[in-house]
């Protein structure tokens, strides 16, 4: 064996064995220059005529899992809940939104009823002022007040 190949030996042994107690991957290039001294890079060794073979190793050390890594856990753990507050502030929103359209539609049907009332009142009273048959007459009193309190309650008055 001649000297160069046990170095190099020796090298790529050392390497190996600092891999395999180190948990890393190791991959690497090899580095060629031919007789000519035209230099070449590869993944596999040289060839027998070229002049001289070196490995240029790449180490790579494994990525460690989320039982290593603390604070991974926490992040990840923060940022759900930073989803959930997102989503919980979105359904606050959208509750919101359909109770104002709620209360917009109200609104709106008091608005109507206050208006029909108000028409009551008035066909009424035209009619009181027109003249009836005494029972009639007792008959439409009851109604305009009732309409009159209906007319509070829809105009916002009472």
């Amino acid at each position: 064996m001649s000297k160069a190949m046990y170095s190099s030996f020796l090298r790529a042994f050392f390497i190996l064995l600092f891999c395999f107690y180190s948990n890393r991957i190791v991959a690497g290039v090899y580095h060629c220059i031919d007789q000519f001294g035209i230099p070449e890079f590869s993944d596999r060794p040289c060839f027998r005529h070229s002049h001289t073979q070196d490995f240029l190793p790449y180490i790579y050390q494994r990525t460690p899992s989320e039982k290593e890594h603390p604070v991974k856990k926490e992040l990840a753990k923060t940022q759900k809940q930073l989803i959930a507050l997102e989503r919980k502030r979105i359904l606050q929103n959208v509750r919101l939104q359909k109770q104002m359209k709620k209360e917009a539609l109200k609104k709106a049907r008091l608005q109507k009823r206050c208006v029909r009332t108000e028409e009551k009142v008035k066909i009424i009273e035209n009619q009181l002022r027109l003249g009836c048959k005494l029972r009639r007459c007792q008959r439409l009193k009851l109604d305009l007040e009732h309409t009159l309190l209906m007319k509070n309650r829809y105009c916002g008055n009472g």
